[in-house]
Formats: C-alpha cells, sequence, structure tokens
C-alpha cells in the first residue's frame, strides 16, 4: 500500500484515490502476509469495535497492485 500511496503522490493525484489489489481477499489472509503466525477467528469471537464484513474497494482512477508481490 505504501507503494501505490507514493506512487499517488508522485502523480500529483488529487481527490480519493483508492490502493487495490489485483484480487479480494479476507483480512485473515491480509494478516498472513505480515504475520504468518496469526490464527483465524470467527465473527463471534470476535470482541472489538465494529465491523464492516466486507471492505472491499475497487478502483476506476489507479492501478491494482499484485497482493503479495515482493517489496522494492
Amino acid at each position: 500500500m505504501a507503494r501505490g500511496v507514493k506512487e499517488v503522490i508522485e502523480e500529483n493525484m488529487h481527490g480519493v484515490v483508492h490502493i487495490v489489489g489485483d484480487r479480494k481477499i479476507s483480512v485473515y489472509e491480509l494478516a498472513k502476509l505480515t504475520t504468518p503466525n496469526v490464527e483465524p477467528m470467527t465473527l463471534a469471537e470476535y470482541c472489538g469495535p465494529p465491523l464492516t464484513v466486507d471492505m472491499s474497494l475497487d478502483t476506476i482512477r489507479w492501478k491494482r497492485y499484485k497482493i503479495g508481490e515482493e517489496r522494492s
């Protein structure tokens, strides 16, 4: 995501720009990318602030980034 934000700034874009991946993944799958030992839980087990079950975004103004792509 940081690379996407950097590139949007470099392009001098303004307004709302969604930085999105090339496929839809769950929050658990996203967490596994950075924290391999994270364990899954059900929504019934969750006790934090209210969640939106589907937090996916789409883009028409900017490119999609390959999820899991090596960092550079």
